[in-house]
This record gives C-alpha cells, sequence and structure tokens, in this order.
C-alpha cells in the first residue's frame, strides 16, 4: 500500500471516532487493501459478557446470529482474549486445515456470510471492555499473506485507539445532551462559561433574567452587572473557579447577592466549576457554571411528581400544591371543591406517606422539591 493510501484508510479510522455511523466506510476501506470481502468491529463487554455495538461491512445483517450462538464458540476470540491486547490473530496461528473442516464456528459464519478465514485482533482493553476487530476472507481467497499481516499490524492500534475515543467522546456528547436537558426545564438560570469566561451557553430562565436587565446582562459574550464592586466580585469568582476546571486549584466556587435597580429581591448568584476532561479542551466546552436564582420567581410543584415522590392520590396532591402556595387547610378545600373535614382526612394522608409530622414542616419538604418544568412568571 502506498503512503498515501495508507494514511487516507488512517484518517477514516479516526473520523469514525466522532461519528459511528462512519465504521462501515472504514472498515471497507481496510478490508479493500487487505484483499477482503469483509470486516467487523465490536465491543465485547465483559460486565455482562455480551456484545454491546458491532460494526460491520459486506457481511450478512443477521449479526444477532452471531451474537446469539457463533460467538460462543468462537476460536478466534478465545486466542485473542488470552494473549495481549494488540497481539494479531490469523487462522493457521492456532488451527489446522483440517480442524477448521470440522469447526461449528467456521462451519457457520461459512454459511451466514460466505467466509472462511480472516486477520484479527482483539485492539484495545478498557473498562472491562475488549474491542475486536477482524478481516474475512473466503476459502477461494485463502489465508492471508505475511504482507496483508504486516499492514493490518500498521493499522490495528489506530482502530483500538479510535474506538476508545470514539466511545468516550459518545459518553461525554449523551452526558452533556441530559445535562443541557436538564439545566433547561430549571426554574434557576443557568450559563455556561468557557476557559474566557465566555457565555457560551444559556438556559431558558438566564437568557430570560439576562434580557430583564435588571442588574445584570450579557455584553460581548461576558456576564455584566450594574455595579462595579460587584463585577469585580464576580470576576474573581470566576476566575478561581476558571483555575480549579484547569486544575490549577480547588476551590469550590462562591457566592454573591446582587441588588436591582428595580428594588425586588436581590438576585442570588452561584459560580462553580465544571473539571475539564484532558481530552478535546475547546474554547466552547464549559469550564464553569454561573447559577442565577431570582427570589421573586415562583416555582411551580406538578402534582404528577407528588404522585411518583410520595404516592399521593390526585386529590391529595392537588390539597398539597395549594398549601405549598400558601394557602390555609380551609382556602386550599375551598379551591378544590372539597369539604374543610375531608381536607383534614386528606392531610392526614399526606403526613403519613411523606413522614412529617406537621403542615410547616410539609410545605418546606414541598419546596424543597426538584423543579420539572418552567418557572412561573
Amino acid at each position: 500500500m502506498q503512503q498515501e493510501e495508507l494514511a487516507d484508510t488512517i484518517a477514516t479510522i479516526y473520523e469514525a471516532a466522532l461519528d459511528f455511523d462512519v465504521w462501515p466506510t472504514a472498515i471497507d476501506n481496510l478490508r479493500h487493501y487487505l484483499d477482503g470481502v469483509g470486516g467487523v468491529v465490536f465491543c465485547l463487554n465483559h460486565d455482562v459478557g455480551q456484545i454491546e455495538s458491532w460494526h460491520h461491512c459486506e457481511l450478512n445483517d443477521d449479526d444477532d446470529e452471531y451474537a446469539r450462538r457463533l460467538h460462543q464458540i468462537n476460536p478466534r476470540v478465545d486466542v485473542s482474549l488470552g494473549e495481549p491486547a494488540g497481539r494479531l490473530c490469523w487462522d493457521y496461528r492456532f488451527i489446522r486445515e483440517e480442524d477448521i473442516d470440522r469447526h461449528e464456528f467456521y462451519d457457520g459464519i461459512q454459511r451466514l456470510s460466505g467466509v472462511r478465514y480472516f486477520i484479527g485482533s482483539r485492539v484495545v482493553e478498557f473498562d472491562n471492555r475488549s474491542i475486536l476487530t477482524s478481516i474475512e476472507r473466503t476459502k477461494k481467497q485463502g489465508h492471508v499473506q505475511p504482507e496483508d499481516i504486516e499492514l493490518f499490524g500498521l493499522i490495528a492500534p489506530h482502530i483500538g485507539n479510535a474506538y476508545q475515543l470514539g466511545l468516550k467522546h459518545f459518553r461525554r456528547r449523551r452526558r452533556n445532551e441530559f445535562l443541557e436537558q436538564w439545566f433547561e426545564e430549571s426554574a434557576e438560570g443557568v450559563a455556561f462559561l468557557n476557559t474566557l469566561g465566555e457565555v457560551t451557553y444559556l438556559n431558558a430562565a438566564a437568557a430570560f433574567i439576562l434580557r430583564e436587565r435588571d442588574g445584570v446582562w450579557l455584553e460581548d459574550r461576558q456576564v455584566r452587572l450594574w455595579k462595579a464592586a460587584d463585577n469585580r466580585r464576580l470576576k474573581s469568582l470566576v476566575g478561581g473557579v476558571l483555575d480549579t476546571a484547569n486544575g490549577e486549584s480547588f476551590g469550590a466556587g462562591g457566592m454573591l447577592s446582587l441588588n436591582r435597580p428595580s428594588g425586588r429581591l436581590p438576585y442570588l448568584i452561584r459560580v462553580t466549576p465544571w473539571i475539564l476532561s484532558d481530552h478535546c479542551v475547546s474554547e466552547e466546552q464549559p469550564a464553569a457554571i454561573l447559577h442565577i436564582k431570582d427570589p421573586e420567581i415562583s416555582i411551580p410543584i406538578d402534582a404528577q411528581s407528588l404522585t411518583s415522590f410520595f404516592g399521593l392520590s390526585p386529590r391529595e396532591a392537588e390539597l398539597a400544591r395549594h398549601l405549598a402556595a400558601g394557602q390555609s387547610l380551609r382556602s386550599a378545600s375551598q379551591a378544590i371543591g372539597i369539604s374543610y373535614n375531608t381536607a383534614r382526612v386528606h392531610l392526614h394522608h399526606i403526613f403519613l406517606k411523606t413522614g412529617v409530622t406537621d403542615q410547616n414542616n410539609l410545605i418546606r419538604l414541598l419546596l424543597s422539591l426538584p423543579s420539572n418544568g418552567s418557572a412561573a412568571r
């Protein structure tokens, strides 16, 4: 293989690290240069003893049969798992031709995909998982040759690196998507700051607060406060948190109270670090989180959440919501159309289910619950 073709094949493998849909293309490039008819990369999870991800090209799509039956009797995997990660494996290294003819696994894969011989490797081991890859050949094509083994030896380590990076990238992306969804539904304002202290993300609550410009706003991607002393304090907090995110200190962040020109209750601002990964650090990656709480905003309590948390009936949950909003038991009973005595019975059941013994502690408990919706403005 020419150096340029080798470089292109390796480049495609690393493209697959960012997008697992590219793996069939990367495998196809490799099998083409190794004169194979197909190939596969898969992840074996040892904790559950099962294949948890599978990527192939030009092989039978029924990988369920392989995972269900053939994988359990695959001598290639047994050999690879018994050797150090990275060592190459091919048929005539461990099995004779006459034994191939009699082996149930080889008979199965030939019927399933029309292949017989291979070259492969357990390319990397991490988190109690093995990443294995192979290029398949037909009986007519015969065993791999020394030049094929040499070529596969050059490329196999890149497959392991790329697959491991891809899994980490996928997990990080899923984690960030989950956190952004969680932050987006929060009644508290949340802003992500990068290593320069610039805002890279605002949830809906933070965007609303900043648009009001009631003592805090966004200017040139920076959060600005209306008093110079508050700005200096915020800058100091953010600077310390960014040092922590970069591993240069061990601060947990800090808080400040921000008086508002409107005379409303002060905003409560908290800055916390987002610890950076050693890999893939970019200017858009969060390094700090700025939380802005507006005490003027009431957080609605969802009746369904009360049912999920405590097993309250729909009527009990409605009563609890009205009590948490500051109503007396009598006014709450009128609001939901029940008698005062019935409300007292419901309240007794609520105490039993929530584990509190009086109405004040009940309200404290309900107001401490996480919000699952937007705040009431």
